[in-house]
């Protein structure tokens, strides 16, 4: 949205005649917002996120609907397996989505 705007602005600016540090101002805010949405892809990461959070939503309420003396141990792993999971697939998108931006192959292991 920012860069819509912004986008919008520096038209604006440049046709109704602003001052050229007006129209450079607003031509510099586009090209940041969409450097910024291109190399950290802010909507992977919220859609990493989403999922995440409905994963271990639905698995914490799975474990809160046990009865009380069916709360044991294996029920606690497999909740804290879900929650690891979950954490590793959020690095692993992270990773890929961040060498993607650096041009290296996402299966490349790095020491």
């Amino acid at each position: 949205m920012t860069a819509l705007l912004s986008a919008s602005a520096t038209v604006m600016a440049a046709g109704l005649g602003a001052t050229p540090l007006i129209t450079t101002l607003a031509a510099s805010l586009t090209l940041f917002t969409n450097g910024f949405r291109q190399v950290f892809k802010p909507s992977e990461r919220w859609e990493f996120a989403a999922n995440g959070w409905v994963v271990l939503s639905r698995a914490i309420n799975r474990y809160r609907l046990l009865p009380e003396d069916q709360r044991d141990q294996a029920a606690r792993m497999d909740l804290q397996t879900r929650i690891e999971e979950v954490g590793e697939n959020e690095i692993r998108g992270w990773v890929a989505q961040r060498r993607t931006a650096r041009g290296a192959p996402v299966n490349e292991v790095e020491s």
